[in-house]
């Protein structure tokens, strides 16, 4: 299922043709490319009294086109104009230049192949080949994407896990659902869950707090030494360093 509109906001969620199409990239749809099968949606698109209306596709479109912000690269070839469809495109004609639109990206739909484990514990596995766009709407945003950044003017948080998630992994999954917005007021949660509250108030799980202390605790204590000195040194009150 493929559902866009003209001029609708989105981004892409991986890397397609670097450095302009990649992860996180924010553009406007601006048209699409029917499936050369689909006989219907082709007629419709060029009737001139179905231009604003909705139908549904038969087939997923060949390609849906967006205009990427900040970006003039020509990344379709120039077209023509009625006079020169023959000949190809005229640097002379008004009619061709106003057919060059930079910025313009054609998003192809890709094909990704995955094994679902069965989780009765037997390893057996469904094969699964699910082909889609890699756009999403602006205003969703990948848990991925929000490491290091702050939800203004705040978040809707689903609060659904993986399946296969361990306990640590779910842990980290609240941690950034809690941290991105800039307070519990300005953040909506969906499908809060008792068991959900009680991985909040377990805390984090001894293992990630054990790597914690092996990769910074020597830089933990060093901090807390020159905080204690430059304390001395300018005549503050000593304080309890934790």
């Amino acid at each position: 299922m493929v559902l866009f509109h003209q001029n609708m906001r989105g981004r892409f969620t991986t890397l397609i043709q670097q450095p302009f199409a990649v992860q996180d990239v924010e553009f406007t749809i601006v048209g699409f490319d029917p499936d050369p099968a689909d006989a219907g949606t082709k007629s419709r698109l060029l009737s001139t009294s179905s231009q604003t209306a909705e139908w549904p596709c038969k087939l997923m479109p060949k390609a849906i086109y967006v205009k990427i912000d900040d970006c003039d690269y020509q990344f379709l070839p120039p077209g023509a104009c009625s006079l020169h469809r023959q000949s190809g495109h005229d640097d002379q004609c008004e009619n061709c230049i106003s057919s060059v639109q930079p910025g313009i990206f054609a998003v192809k739909p890709i094909v990704r192949t995955f094994k679902f484990y069965l989780l009765d514990g037997s390893g057996k596995y469904i094969s699964i080949r699910r082909k889609q766009f890699p756009i999403m709407p602006f205003e969703a945003v990948a848990l991925y994407s929000m490491q290091g950044t702050t939800a203004d003017p705040g978040m809707v948080a689903y609060w659904m896990f993986p399946q296969r998630c361990t306990e640590t992994i779910q842990w980290l999954i609240v941690y950034v659902m809690l941290s991105r917005p800039r307070s519990l007021s300005q953040l909506k949660s969906v499908n809060l869950t008792t068991k959900v509250r009680e991985l909040i108030e377990r805390g984090p799980p001894e293992d990630l707090v054990a790597n914690f202390h092996k990769l910074f605790g020597d830089k933990m204590e060093a901090t807390k030494q020159l905080a204690q000195e430059a304390a001395q040194k300018y005549g503050l009150l000593e304080a309890n360093f934790v």
